[in-house]
């Protein structure tokens, strides 16, 4: 049995034309039209991908926060108040002591070697310590009740910067306004004891402008107090308890304890050493001098200061 094979011949299979294109044909053809150009143009080219530029915000600089305190500080009434009243008050108690002393220069003799006619005008600053030192604390402890220490720490997350800032703007205040009312007491109580015959000072004594300046540098030293307080305790109540035994009543109490005991207490305790800034005549067997003095009260604050700084910046706010 012969088989037969049907099969495409030759002429039919060079009739169909091949419909499908090779892979070098399809490449060919895209890169032709990616290439083509359009009418009256050139190639087109894909636009080059961009990035915006970054956002760029302004750099807080220590000047600025020192702006922003001095702006935080001066907008509170009870700024205002305080400062007036270190002066004006100032200078009405500086007149009553000086009218005290006056009477006693005149009643008792022995009183009259260890007379100091401008320590007796500026006494007036154991009161005005007490506003300053308060003013410090309210400075810190106020933020810490309304929460603004967040935005604060916020905008400058930089902590020690933010408490230097502070502690400069409110000394350099109370430094000025302190000055201005060491003068205003210095004035008014040498005019009381000039009115009774009992001998004054003038500003051309030796040291005498020491004295009246002292009460500037003093008051800034109790305020920057106030302020590491304000930090450690965040509670105003707690800082001006502290602040009142520590300028007031450890002082009292040291003159209530046995000699041995009262001598050194009273003659190195912070608080009352710096007081001799504002002297001219001293003893130096129950008192340091004037400058050294306010060294050792110096001494303490930058201790005070340097736990309140640590405090600060483990604390959260």
């Amino acid at each position: 049995m012969t088989t037969t094979t049907t099969g495409s011949t030759p002429e039919a299979a060079s009739t169909v034309p091949s419909t499908a294109p090779t892979t070098t044909d399809a490449a060919t053809t895209t890169d032709a039209t990616a290439s083509a150009p359009t009418s009256g143009s050139g190639p087109v080219e894909a636009p080059a991908t961009t990035r915006p530029p970054a956002a760029s915000w302004p750099r807080t600089t220590f000047r600025h926060t020192l702006h922003a305190e001095w702006t935080k500080l001066r907008t509170l009434r009870s700024t205002v108040y305080s400062l007036v009243a270190v002066v004006l008050v100032g200078a009405g108690v500086a007149a009553v002591f000086a009218f005290a002393s006056a009477r006693e220069y005149q009643q008792a003799p022995e009183f009259r070697a260890a007379f100091d006619p401008t320590a007796v005008s500026l006494n007036s600053v154991v009161i005005a310590q007490l506003v300053v030192g308060t003013l410090g604390a309210l400075a810190v402890t106020s933020e810490y009740a309304t929460g603004m220490v967040r935005t604060s720490l916020t905008v400058l997350p930089h902590r020690i910067r933010l408490l230097a800032a502070k502690s400069i703007v409110i000394a350099a205040v109370v430094l000025v306004v302190g000055v201005v009312a060491g003068f205003a007491a210095f004035f008014s109580g040498q005019y009381v004891l000039g009115a009774q015959d009992v001998p004054r000072d003038t500003l051309g004594d030796p040291g005498t402008l020491r004295a009246v300046v002292g009460v500037g540098l003093y008051l800034a030293a109790v305020a920057l107090l106030g302020v590491a307080l304000g930090v450690l305790y965040r509670s105003t109540a707690a800082a001006v308890a502290t602040l009142v035994s520590a300028t007031l009543l450890i002082p009292v109490v040291a003159n209530l304890l046995p000699a041995s005991w009262s001598e050194v207490l009273v003659k190195y305790w912070p608080t009352t050493a710096g007081t001799q800034i504002t002297t001219v005549r001293y003893d130096p067997a129950v008192a340091l001098a004037p400058w050294d003095g306010f060294a050792l009260l110096c001494a303490t604050l930058l201790v005070v200061h340097a736990v309140a700084v640590a405090t600060f910046r483990l604390r959260d706010a």
